[in-house]
This record gives structure tokens, C-alpha cells and sequence, in this order.
């Protein structure tokens, strides 16, 4: 009797410890399923290189990248955070207040250190399917696109939840190409307010087109229509396919100085100049302050006779490439170069000198040139000490600004 207790205790024993491992096991696999795939959604996924997207069918494009081993982007970048954490300080608060808004500060400068490096670019074509007015701005087709490597492995967390959703969504209009999701986007009224936020496609001839957006593991994706979403599909598929010799817009860019942040060309085949002018308000009836005829400031308008001028000056204008950043000494610089006529100089110079003069009305120290060398236009706007600028910014100023601009609202009433 007392040698079979003994082994009745073993083998109950082992089956506590067996039942116990077969419960744990599982809660194991749980925990290491959940940090091996945070690890993967945390891990560097692809960064895009943005020319996979240009081909010889493009008229413009622009590229921004965002790298904080450069070190003038890396200053701006500090200047920057400098900034956030003033606007978010407010006098006299208790320390354990202060402590914890100061901790705030640090996790958020690590989330915004995650989002370098990044790559935006800007393409442009002729939309040969519109059937818009050639003298409508929105007559040529846009793509955008935003890459951020730490977030590759998320967008495609993001586009299977996308999917999943639209799939399910009668009222949500999308379009399947080349197994990309393509949304279509509402269009925003007048009054800014989405309308529905999801619109269904509509082919009836002569109906807006809605934008189109999709995620892809290389980033977000944005086309002004459907042709263009499809030609940034098509890109992202074909990109290692073998082109021939650059076209006239990959070599115009591929002569600019690589040094730069921020790149880009534009070419001028059917007008495209012009629309982007009206796109951007310049010469349009308002005058966005554009003064040709005397002091600059004197009346802000821009006269019809000037308007026929500028843009007959822009038509002759065969392209436009521009480069622009941040520099190691903490200065701000934008130069374009335009191979039109000397007389677009007259409207340029009125335009630049305009945005120096409202820089300087805020305490940038600002300064536009333009000059005439080689047949082309040259124009540069600079910003003296823009990161220091930042560095010295003082919230309470643009306070003051606001109060100063709503009283002048008030009194235009």
C-alpha cells in the first residue's frame, strides 16, 4: 500500500507539470509571436528612390529628401524640434508638470527621429484624357508620393486592413489595377468640408474625376486622376525593366547639383508653365502681389495688359529647373532657372521681391535676385539664418501676430 501512493503522487505530479507546459506553450508562441512581429512592424522596410517613378512621358518633376545624415538638414531638423517643445511650454507650471511635459518632449522628438529617412517626390504629366480647357490648371495629371523607410513594414499592415475594408464597403469607390487597391477620393466643396469623404467612380462623360490614393510598401501614393495612380502603378511594377537613353526631363535633372535637398524640372510643351502659374495664383486677376508698374506695394495688382505679357513671356519659355535647401551655415536657399526670354525677368523679379518683402515683415532676414547670364533667367530667393530664425522663435510672437490679424479682420468688417 505504501509503494503505490509514492507512484500515484509521481505520475499525478507529471501530469500537473505536462498540463501546465501544454498551457504555457501556447502562451509562449502568444508573447513571441507579438514581439517578433512588432520587432518586423518597427524594422527598416524599403525606401523608394524616386526617379523609379519618372519616364519619358513626364513634362515635371520634383524631388525632396529628407536625410538627417546630412547636417544641414540635421540642424533644421533640431531647430525644428526646438520649436515644438517652446509652443508647448506654458509658464509657471508645477515641476511635476514641467518633468512630465519634458518627457513628452523627448518621446516625441524620438517618433519624429523615425520618420528620416524620407523621400517626397512630384511628377507631372500631360493628361491627354481630360476634358478639361487647356487653359484649366488642372489639366495636366499629378502624382505625389511620400517614402519613409521606418514605415514600409506598416503601410503594408495598413493596405491589408485597406483592402480588407474596401472589400467589404459597397459605397466605397475603388478601382483594382495591377493588384493595387486605388481609392477614390472625395472632392472638397467650397466651404473646405468633405462631402461624403468615399465617392463611387462615376464614367459618365464630362464628370469630375476624382483623385485616387493607394499604399504600397515603398510608401503612399496620390494621383490627380485615374490614368495618373495607374501610371505610378505601372512604374513601381516596371521599374527594373531596361529603359533606353534618359529623355529631355531626366537629363535636364540629372545635370543638377546633387548637393541639394530639394531638385526638379519642369518642361514646357503645352503649356504647362502657364497652368502652373495660374495653379499657384501668379498673374491671375487678384494679383497674389505681383506689381510690375511702379512700387512694388502700391496697389498689389496685377493689370490685365501685364497678365498677357507674363504669360506670353512663360509660353515662350521652353523649361524651368530649380533647387532649393537647407545649408550647413544655417541659410535657406531657393534658386530657379528658367530659358525663356529676358523680358520674364521683369515678372519674376516682381514676384520674388514680393515673397523676400513678406519673409522680412517677419523677421527673416530675406533676399531675392534675379539676373539675366547664358539665355536663361536666373532667380534667388535667400534666407540668411533661417535655422537661427527657428532657434530664436518665440511663440508669444506669433500670438501677437494672430490677435494682430483677427483685429484686422474685425476691423475690415
Amino acid at each position: 500500500m505504501s509503494d503505490t501512493a509514492p507512484a500515484s503522487n509521481t505520475r499525478t505530479k507529471k501530469l500537473l507539470v505536462g498540463c501546465g507546459l501544454g498551457c504555457l506553450l501556447p502562451v509562449v508562441l502568444l508573447i513571441s509571436t507579438c514581439v517578433g512581429f512588432n520587432a518586423w512592424l518597427q524594422a527598416p522596410g524599403e525606401l523608394l528612390e524616386p526617379q523609379r517613378l519618372l519616364d519619358d512621358e513626364a513634362v515635371g518633376y520634383a524631388e525632396w529628401r529628407l536625410e538627417l545624415e546630412n547636417p544641414a538638414t540635421q540642424r533644421f531638423f533640431e531647430a525644428m524640434v526646438g520649436v515644438v517643445d517652446r509652443v508647448q511650454q506654458t509658464p509657471d507650471m508645477p515641476p511635476a508638470v514641467e518633468m512630465l511635459m519634458r518627457w513628452n518632449q523627448r518621446r516625441q522628438a524620438r517618433e519624429l527621429r523615425r520618420l528620416f529617412p524620407a523621400n517626397v517626390s512630384w511628377l507631372m504629366y500631360p493628361n491627354e484624357t481630360s476634358d478639361a480647357a487647356p487653359d484649366d490648371p488642372m489639366a495636366d495629371s499629378h502624382v505625389l508620393s511620400l517614402s519613409i523607410q521606418r514605415m514600409g513594414h506598416q503601410l503594408i499592415v495598413a493596405d491589408w486592413a485597406f483592402s480588407f475594408a474596401v472589400s467589404r464597403t459597397a459605397h466605397i469607390g475603388s478601382q483594382t489595377y495591377r493588384g493595387e487597391k486605388l481609392l477614390a477620393l472625395a472632392d472638397i466643396d467650397s466651404s473646405g468640408e468633405r462631402e461624403e469623404g468615399l465617392v463611387e467612380q462615376d464614367d459618365t462623360p464630362g464628370a469630375d474625376a476624382p483623385a485616387y490614393l493607394f499604399l504600397n510598401p515603398a510608401g503612399v501614393f496620390f494621383g490627380s486622376d485615374l490614368s495618373a495612380a495607374q501610371r505610378a502603378v505601372d512604374r513601381l511594377n516596371d521599374a527594373d525593366t531596361e529603359r533606353g537613353n534618359p529623355g529631355d526631363l531626366e537629363t535636364l535633372f540629372r545635370g543638377l547639383d546633387e548637393d541639394w535637398q530639394f531638385r526638379g524640372a519642369i518642361l514646357n510643351r503645352s503649356g504647362q508653365l502657364e497652368r502652373l502659374a495660374m495653379l499657384f495664383g501668379l498673374g491671375d486677376s487678384s494679383g497674389q502681389g505681383l506689381v510690375v508698374e511702379g512700387e512694388p506695394g502700391e496697389d498689389g495688382r496685377f493689370e490685365a495688359a501685364d497678365r498677357e505679357s507674363f504669360f506670353a513671356a512663360l509660353e515662350r519659355t521652353s523649361h524651368v529647373s530649380f533647387v532649393g535647401g537647407v545649408q550647413e551655415d544655417g541659410s535657406g536657399k531657393l534658386s530657379f532657372s528658367f530659358a525663356g526670354p529676358p523680358e520674364l525677368g521683369t515678372y519674376l523679379d516682381a514676384w520674388a521681391q514680393d515673397i523676400a518683402d513678406r519673409m522680412s515683415s517677419r523677421d527673416l532676414a530675406a533676399e531675392a535676385t534675379t539676373r539675366v547670364e547664358d539665355g536663361l533667367v536666373l532667380v534667388e530667393l535667400e534666407l540668411a539664418d533661417l535655422v537661427g530664425a527657428l532657434e530664436s522663435f518665440d511663440p508669444m510672437e506669433l500670438e501677437e501676430l494672430q490677435d494682430l490679424e483677427r483685429e484686422l479682420e474685425e476691423q475690415g468688417r
